[in-house]
């Protein structure tokens, strides 16, 4: 798969290729942070978990907004390299400086705004994808691309771990290796040219031109259903990400490395899933979405019955298998409703839904505090139960779709 991509391609191009892949490994660190809550936690013991958790998951409510107006400006008011430029610049700065921070308000602050910087970057990827490449070409890359973000995490997630077992403060240095990256995506990757609003050529499969809104606000009402499913997917898969390395702590399994160790799995699955992402939304069609809902919700499952590491990193694996993939099925999708430019705008608002369930996730632990529901698990055994409903609706409204489409 890996090497058919870059069959019939020119050394430029080639080149620009692995540039694209490289995007990753400059914004792969945010979440190889989440290995160094429970030592946080210990470290500061004024601070309330629920505040160290907030502080964990604070970047992907500044996302949020960043993200929004990202989407709105990704190669329209700046040249796509300086945008790359501006926003790794603040995340990675910001990302790292609380290595050397001792007041937690500052670490907050410092956490907030690498969110906005990395909400600023998260459009770009797609946007190159689209412009770059031709539609036969996009689901391929877009596998192989997931799997390039899976990698950049296994390997910024073991490293976070292994740092945060000596001290919580050097996780954050982390953020500098994104550096390297950087230089190469930035002399190598082009400025795409403009769009010709002229003419709009059709997809290859599947397309249905009749959705190619002009209007943004009737296309993001197109996109709602899309947007919604990442807002839910986020809040209640967060619990494996957020919650991981008290499971271990608390029960005794293992330390802030074998935290990192297990999350570790996540992405490592995630590369396994990038390659076959292609083969399996040909073979599942339009049952692709409700099978990966299906599998994030007995991964989870697992994870709450797991009394050892053994289903803990398998419930782990199987809920990365579904997850991972929703992205890239997800942007098919869309890509084939609305005009390639809109792509940037679309994944502005697709990641703001995400990263807004991730953030809800805080309000989740409260609620479920409020009822006495405590226990580090409870917010993993309620997660299960709504992605099991979740993929029963998404189940029932493919289905009633399919029958809309045969009656007509």
């Amino acid at each position: 798969m890996f090497k058919s991509l870059f069959t019939g391609k020119t050394g430029s191009e080639k080149l620009q290729l692995f540039a694209l892949l490289a995007l990753p490994w400059v914004s792969g660190v945010t979440f190889a942070l989440m290995t160094a809550v429970q030592s946080m936690a210990d470290a500061f013991t004024d601070v309330p978990y629920n505040a160290v958790v907030l502080v964990s998951t604070l970047p992907n409510l500044t996302l949020v907004a960043s993200s929004l107006f990202a989407g709105f400006i990704v190669g329209k008011k700046l040249r796509l390299k300086t945008h790359i430029l501006i926003s790794a610049c603040v995340f990675i700065t910001m990302g790292a400086l609380p290595a050397v921070l001792n007041n937690f308000t500052l670490i907050a602050i410092c956490r907030a705004v690498f969110g906005l910087g990395f909400g600023l970057f998260t459009p770009i990827s797609n946007s190159y994808i689209f412009l770059l490449t031709k539609p036969e070409d996009r689901p391929m890359l877009l596998g192989v691309f997931l799997s390039s973000v899976c990698v950049a995490q296994v390997v910024f997630t073991l490293l976070a771990g292994v740092l945060c077992s000596i001290s919580w403060r050097y996780a954050f240095l982390v953020n500098l290796i994104a550096i390297i990256p950087l230089i190469f995506v930035t002399r190598v990757l082009p400025n795409p040219p403009k769009a010709d609003k002229t003419v709009e050529p059709q997809e290859t499969e599947g397309t249905t031109g009749h959705l190619r809104e002009k209007n943004t606000g009737t296309l993001l009402i197109k996109c709602l259903p899309f947007l919604v499913l990442s807002f839910m997917y986020s809040l209640f898969c967060s619990p494996v990400l957020v919650s991981m390395s008290s499971i271990i702590q608390e029960g005794q399994l293992g330390s802030a490395a074998t935290a990192g160790v297990v999350l570790a799995f996540q992405p490592v699955t995630g590369i396994i899933a990038g390659l076959v992402y292609g083969t399996l939304a040909k073979c599942m069609k339009k049952m692709i979405l409700p099978f990966l809902l299906l599998m994030c919700a007995i991964g989870m499952a697992f994870v709450y019955i797991g009394e050892g590491l053994f289903l803990i990193v398998l419930g782990s694996a199987i809920n990365a298998f579904g997850g991972m993939m929703l992205t890239p099925a997800v942007t098919n999708v869309v890509g084939r409703l609305i005009k390639k430019e809109g792509i940037g705008l679309f994944t502005g608002f697709n990641q703001a839904f995400g990263n807004l369930g991730f953030f809800a996730f805080t309000g989740l632990i409260a609620i479920l505090t409020g009822f006495g529901l405590s226990d580090v698990r409870s917010p993993v055994l309620v997660s299960s139960i709504f992605l099991f409903a979740i993929t029963i609706i998404v189940l029932l409204c493919v289905l009633a779709g399919k029958k809309m489409n045969k009656s007509d």
